[in-house]
C-alpha cells in the first residue's frame, strides 16, 4: 500500500476513536483504575493526535525520493456570491455576471461580479485577521486537523463538486470525479500533514561555537490567488491548501467562466471550521478583479495559473508598490537568472522593467507547448494510449498537453494509423452521460481558437487525418482533431492550442529530436516513451522541462512538485517544495550567555 494510503487509514484510525472516546475511557478506567475523566481529557486525547500526527508523516518520511499515491443531473449551484471575512456578500456595485454552461449555451445563474473596491474590501479583512493571528499564530497541529475536516466535507460532497464542476466547464463528471475531486482531497490531505512539520531547523554557527542558532518559517501574509479554469477547484486546492498549511491568509479570485465549485469549496471551508477571513472567495473578471489583485499593496505574494501572456503581465504591474512574491503556473512554449542587492527602490524598479520582454528568473509558474517523444524501440500499444492520454486528456486545455507528439520515422507511419482511430471513435455528448468520452470546449473563444488553428493547420500543409470540425447544434463542442506531416515552423507546432488537436511530427535521432523539442519558448513538461532505459534517461537529461513523464503521462502526484522551465513559470506547486512560496525563513541567533 502507498504510505499516503497508510495515512488516510491512521486518520479514520483517529475519527473512530474520536467517535468511541468515551467507551474507551471507561475501559481505562474500568481495568487500570484512573479517572475516566482523566483517560478522556489525557490519555485519549494523546492517541487520537498521535495518530493524526504519524498520519501526516507516512507519505513524508521517504528520504530523499518521493512516493507517487496512486501509481503501485441536476445540480445547482449554492453559492453565487462574494466570500469575505466568513460572509456570502453581493458586490459593492451590485453587478452580477453570467456563468455559461458551455454544453448548451444557456445561463446558468448570475453571479455577483468582484471588481477593484470588492477586492480590497477581501484583502483588508484577509490582512486584518492574519494579524489577529487567529490563524496565524495557532499551532500547526491544530491548522492540519482543519485542513483534513475540509478534505473530509469534499470527500462527502465528492457528487456534488464533481457536477459543479461539468456544469460550468464541461467535462465529462466522471473524470471531474474520479481526477479532479481526488487530487483535491489528496492535496487537502498532504498538506494537513506537511502544517506542523515545516517548521525551521537548529543550525550551528561557525563562529559562536556555544551559540544556540535556529530558523523557523513563518508565514508571509496575504496571498493572492488567481485560478484558471481548466481545472477550478484542483488547483484552487494546489494554492489554498499549501498556504492556509503554513498560516497565511488568502483571496481567491476564481476564473469567471468556472466559479461555482470554488465559492462551494468556500463554504465547505467555513463548515470544517476555518476561522471567518482565512480563505476570502472574489469572482470577477481579469482585468478588474484580477488586476486589482495582483496590484494591491496589502499583498504580499501572488500566485497565479493560466496564459504565459498574463503572466508575464502580471510580473509587471503587480510590484508597482512594493516587492511581492510571486507564484505562475501557465502554458509551455530563456532562462536568464538576475541575483540584485541594493536597495529596494532600485529592486522595485527590476521588478518592474526586466520583464518587458521575456521571463527572467525573479520567482514566479505558468502555460506549454509539451514534447511528447515516441522512440524506436517503444511500444507501440503503450505509445498509442499514452499519446492519446496526453493531448485530448480534459479536451487538451491542459497546460502540460503533449500537444507536440514527436515519432521516430521507422514506426511514424502505423503510429498515424493507430491514434488516428482512437480519435476518431471518442464520443462527444453531455458531460452526465457516462458514455461521454469528451465534453465541450469551456466558452465561445477557446472554441474560435480551435476552428482558428485547424484551418491554420490545413492551409500550412498539414494533413489532416481526422475531426477539425464543429458539430451543429448547441454547445462548444470540437471534434478531436488529428494532424501528420507537421512541420516545426507551422502554427500549431509553435503555438499553445488548448484544445483537442494533436500534431505528429517525424524524427530520425536523438539528438535531431531533443533539439527541436527544445525549440520553444516554453519548457513546462514532456513525454517520453521508450524500451531501453538508457536511450531514456540520455533524453530526459536534455530536456529542458519541469517535469518528464516515461511510458506515462499526466501522472503527477501531490507529493512531486510541478512547474517549468523558461516561459512555462517560475517556482514549484506541490510536494514539499510547495512550501516554500508560502513562508518566509527567519534566523534568530543567540548568544551563550545573555
Amino acid at each position: 500500500m502507498t504510505a499516503f494510503e497508510r495515512g488516510k487509514t491512521l486518520n479514520r484510525i483517529a475519527d473512530l476513536m474520536e467517535k468511541n472516546r468515551d467507551e474507551l475511557a471507561g475501559l481505562e478506567a474500568l481495568d487500570n483504575g484512573k479517572p475516566k475523566k482523566i483517560a478522556n481529557a489525557a490519555d485519549l486525547q494523546m492517541s487520537i493526535d498521535t495518530f493524526r500526527y504519524y498520519a501526516g508523516w507516512a507519505d513524508k518520511f521517504t528520504g530523499k525520493l518521493t512516493q507517487h499515491s496512486k501509481m503501485k443531473d441536476s445540480f445547482k449551484p449554492s453559492r453565487t456570491q462574494i466570500l469575505i471575512n466568513g460572509k456570502f456578500v453581493n458586490s459593492v456595485s451590485g453587478k452580477t455576471f453570467d456563468t455559461i454552461n458551455p454544453s448548451t449555451q444557456e445561463v446558468i445563474c448570475k453571479v455577483q461580479e468582484g471588481d477593484k473596491q470588492d477586492i480590497h474590501n477581501a484583502v483588508v479583512n484577509s490582512k486584518n485577521t492574519f494579524e489577529k493571528g487567529a490563524w496565524s499564530d495557532m499551532t500547526g497541529f491544530e491548522r492540519g486537523k482543519t485542513l483534513n475536516r475540509i478534505a473530509d466535507l469534499v470527500e462527502k460532497n465528492r457528487d456534488e463538486l464533481a457536477g459543479l464542476e461539468a456544469l460550468d466547464n464541461g467535462k465529462p463528471k466522471k473524470i471531474a470525479y474520479a481526477a479532479d475531486l481526488q487530487m483535491t482531497i489528496d492535496t487537502f490531505r498532504y498538506y494537513a500533514g506537511w502544517a506542523d512539520k515545516f517548521t525551521g531547523k537548529l543550525t550551528q554557527h561557525s563562529k559562536m561555537k556555544d551559540s544556540f542558532c535556529y530558523t523557523v518559517n513563518e508565514p508571509v501574509g496575504v496571498v493572492g490567488a488567481i485560478i484558471p479554469w481548466n481545472f477550478p477547484i484542483t488547483m484552487a486546492s494546489w494554492k489554498i491548501a499549501p498556504c492556509l498549511s503554513m498560516g497565511n491568509t488568502i483571496v481567491v479570485k476564481p476564473a469567471e467562466q468556472t466559479p461555482l465549485s470554488i465559492l462551494r469549496l468556500g463554504e465547505l471551508a467555513l463548515e470544517a471550521g476555518l476561522p471567518e477571513g482565512v480563505l476570502n472567495i472574489v469572482p470577477g473578471y481579469g482585468p478588474t478583479a484580477g488586476a486589482a489583485l495582483a496590484n494591491h499593496p496589502l499583498v504580499d505574494k501572488v500566485a497565479f495559473t493560466g496564459s504565459s501572456e498574463i503572466g508575464l503581465e502580471i510580473m509587471r504591474n503587480c510590484h508597482a508598490s512594493r516587492l511581492k512574491r510571486v507564484t505562475l503556473e501557465l502554458g509551455g512554449k530563456s532562462p536568464n537568472i538576475i541575483l540584485f542587492t541594493g536597495s529596494s527602490e532600485i529592486g522595485l524598479e527590476i521588478m518592474r522593467n526586466c520583464h518587458a520582454s521575456r521571463l527572467k528568473r525573479v520567482t514566479l509558474e505558468l502555460g506549454g507547448k509539451s514534447p511528447n517523444i515516441i522512440l524506436e524501440d517503444a511500444n507501440l500499444d503503450l505509445a498509442v494510449e499514452q499519446a492519446s492520454m496526453a493531448l485530448f486528456f480534459n479536451n487538451g486545455q491542459c497546460c502540460v498537453a503533449g500537444s507536440r507528439t514527436f515519432v521516430h520515422e521507422s514506426i511514424y507511419d502505423e503510429f498515424v494509423k493507430r491514434v488516428t482511430e482512437i480519435a476518431a471513435k471518442q464520443k462527444l455528448g453531455s458531460p452526465f452521460d457516462n458514455s461521454t468520452d469528451q465534453g465541450p470546449l469551456v466558452d465561445e473563444g477557446q472554441h474560435n481558437k480551435y476552428q482558428h488553428y485547424v484551418a491554420s493547420g490545413i492551409k500550412e500543409g498539414a494533413k489532416l487525418m481526422t475531426g477539425g470540425k464543429v458539430p451543429e447544434g448547441k454547445g462548444f463542442f470540437a471534434q478531436p482533431t488529428v494532424f501528420a506531416d507537421v512541420k516545426d515552423e507551422m502554427e500549431i507546432a509553435k503555438e499553445e492550442i488548448f484544445g483537442p488537436v494533436m500534431s505528429i511530427l517525424k524524427f530520425k535521432t536523438l539528438d535531431e529530436v531533443i533539439e527541436r523539442a527544445n525549440n520553444t519558448a516554453y519548457g513546462l513538461g514532456a513525454g517520453v516513451v521508450g524500451s531501453d532505459i538508457n536511450k531514456v534517461n540520455y533524453v530526459v537529461k536534455k530536456l529542458r522541462v519541469g517535469q518528464v513523464y516515461v511510458n506515462s503521462y499526466n501522472s503527477f502526484d501531490v507529493s512531486t512538485p510541478f512547474g517549468g522551465f523558461k516561459n512555462s513559470g517560475i517556482g514549484r506547486e506541490l510536494g514539499e517544495n510547495g512550501l516554500y512560496q508560502y513562508v518566509e525563513p527567519k534566523t534568530v541567533i543567540i548568544p551563550s550567555t545573555l
